[in-house]
């Protein structure tokens, strides 16, 4: 479609032989959709989790952990959709934008 984006990124606890790509779908509207590789098996956190929100949709949850690690997961299944790295202390906050479109997190 005319407008849309589409990008991928490597997904931080990939084991699959095959890599794991989160790939993540813009459309012309701006709503964002996140595709897991299914073959790339979910870890869930390895530490103590400090943060949860739903996006306003209803259809994720972001989790950060004392992994450094945030998370967004289906809320209708429970699955992990992708796993975002970058903080280099525990992640003590991660929220969702009005919009859904956007997530914000905090390290200390």
């Amino acid at each position: 479609a005319t407008g849309a984006e589409v990008w991928t990124s490597r997904c931080h606890d990939c084991t699959s032989k095959h890599g794991c790509l989160c790939t993540t779908l813009e459309n012309e509207d701006g709503d964002v959709e996140v595709v897991r590789n299914p073959e790339c098996p979910s870890t869930g956190h390895s530490g103590e989790v400090h943060s949860v929100a739903f996006s306003p949709d209803g259809t994720r949850v972001v989790s950060g952990s004392a992994d450094k690690l945030v998370k967004i997961w289906d809320s209708a299944t429970g699955s992990e959709v992708c796993t975002l790295t970058g903080h280099s202390a525990e992640v003590i906050s991660a929220s969702f934008s009005p919009d859904g479109k956007r997530i914000v997190s905090g390290s200390a």
